[in-house]
């Protein structure tokens, strides 16, 4: 009766934090570090091309950020740690210079900057400074999208370029993370959807589709090719 019970409320949090991410994909009120990440080791030009020597860089420097307070306002962290799975005990929501020098401390700084800093969000409004204070400029991908009328012009307008199904954009992307979904079947004793979707969560897969259609398209495709094999 408790696994069941445990097992509901880790479906619920898997849900809140879908809705979470879908929610600022629309409104960027909050921007994930994951994002940050993937938009500075993006190769422009490219869909799904990475330099993952950027990527790792980027995290690199919002943990320098987080120790430097700069998204703190008022002695307050505005970091969100958002962890995945239901916490067994007492937790921050917030990522505090203090929390992750103890992170640092007890693990690898490598491992800290690929499985907790892609949880974490920040607000717009203090990421933005981030990006100037680096001499970047702000990416207009993390404003708010476009309002409902100039969408309707948009979609107006005459298509060009491929038909819709036949470019495959992330394809390449997705085949990346097929040896990683093979370990999380393994290792946790998980189903490719469930090891789709954590990867969905963690913000490792490429596209601008929603967490869930993104996890149901790679697990559709290791499906179709990694089991054909």
């Amino acid at each position: 009766m408790a696994t069941s019970g445990f097992i509901a409320r880790s479906s619920r949090r898997t849900g809140q934090i879908l809705r979470f991410r879908e929610c600022q994909r629309r409104r960027r009120q909050w921007i994930g570090f994951w994002g940050i990440a993937d938009w500075i080791a993006c190769k422009r030009g490219s869909t799904d091309g990475r330099d993952e020597s950027l990527r790792h860089q980027a995290y690199d420097d919002l943990r320098k950020a987080v120790f430097a307070s700069e998204f703190e306002r008022g002695s307050k962290s505005l970091v969100l740690h958002i962890l995945p799975q239901v916490q067994l005990g007492p937790g921050s929501l917030r990522l505090t210079a203090e929390l992750l020098r103890e992170w640092v401390a007890l693990h690898r700084t490598a491992m800290v900057l690929e499985q907790e800093l892609p949880r974490c969000w920040v607000p717009q409004r203090l990421a933005q400074p981030w990006f100037e204070r680096r001499g970047i400029a702000w990416p207009s991908v993390f404003d708010p999208p476009e309002s409902g009328e100039v969408r309707l012009a948009v979609s107006r307008r005459r298509r060009r370029g491929p038909k819709p199904g036949t470019l495959d954009r992330y394809g390449a992307a997705d085949r990346r993370l097929f040896n990683e979904i093979e370990r999380i079947v393994t290792d946790d004793k998980v189903s490719v959807a469930a090891a789709a979707t954590r990867l969905a969560e963690e913000g490792k897969i490429a596209g601008a589709g929603t967490p869930t259609s993104s996890a149901k398209r790679l697990a559709a495709r290791f499906r179709r090719e990694r089991r054909d094999h």
